[in-house]
C-alpha cells in the first residue's frame, strides 16, 4: 500500500484522499520558456523552479521527477562560449543523481515528461501526514468456504495536506516563492 500512499502525497485531490502536492494551494508553476519545445526541460527552467523555492526549504529540498525525463535531464548543459564546451547540469555520484546541488529522486508515481509535475521541487518536511489508524488486516474464511480459500481485507486511515495555506510573497512584494515548485506543461 505504500504506493499508493506516496501517489497520493504527490497527486491527490483532497476529495476522499490526501490533499497531493501537485493540487496543494501553495504550488508554484513556473511558466516555460518563450519557444521552448514541447516536452523538454532546459536549464533555464530548472534555475527558474529553484529561484522560486522558499530558501527555509533549501537544504531539505529534493528534485522528484518522471523516469521519463531522464534521457532529457542526462543529456542537459549548458553552453559556455563559443568553443562549444558545456557544464553538465545533473552529476551522478555514488549512483546518486544531483541537480544544481540537490539530490533526484525518480519515480512513476509523478506525469510524464511534458506534463504539469514531471519534475518539481519539493521539501517534504513542509507536508504533514496523519496516520488515524495503523494498517489492520482481517480475514475472512466465509465469503469463500467452498473453495477452501479465504478473503483479506487492509484497512488503513492516513491523510496529508501541505502545511503552507498559499506561496508566500517576499518583501520585494513580487517574488514569490513556496517549499514546492513545479514546471508548467511544455
Amino acid at each position: 500500500r505504500p504506493w499508493f500512499r506516496d501517489k497520493a502525497f504527490l497527486k491527490g485531490s483532497g476529495a476522499g484522499q490526501p490533499l497531493g502536492i501537485l493540487n496543494g494551494p501553495c504550488v508554484i508553476e513556473v511558466a516555460k520558456e518563450t519557444g521552448q519545445s514541447a516536452d523538454t526541460i532546459i536549464y533555464d527552467n530548472l534555475l527558474k523552479m529553484l529561484s522560486q523555492l522558499w530558501m527555509g526549504s533549501f537544504q531539505n529540498a529534493v528534485w522528484v521527477a518522471h523516469p521519463t525525463t531522464i534521457p532529457m535531464l542526462g543529456t542537459l548543459s549548458v553552453d559556455t562560449g563559443t568553443g562549444g564546451s558545456h557544464i553538465p547540469v545533473m552529476r551522478e555520484s555514488d549512483g546518486k543523481f544531483q541537480i544544481l546541488t540537490r539530490p533526484v529522486l525518480f519515480t512513476e508515481k509523478t506525469e510524464p515528461l511534458g506534463t504539469v509535475g514531471d519534475i518539481m521541487l519539493a521539501d517534504f518536511s513542509q507536508y504533514v501526514i496523519g496516520l488515524r489508524e495503523e494498517m489492520r488486516i482481517d480475514f475472512s474464511p466465509h465469503l469463500y468456504f467452498s473453495t477452501d480459500e479465504m478473503a483479506a481485507r487492509l484497512i488503513e486511515r492516513h491523510d496529508g495536506f501541505p502545511l503552507w495555506d498559499e506561496h508566500l510573497t517576499l518583501e520585494d512584494g513580487s517574488t514569490t516563492v513556496s517549499p514546492f515548485v513545479t514546471l508548467e506543461a511544455r
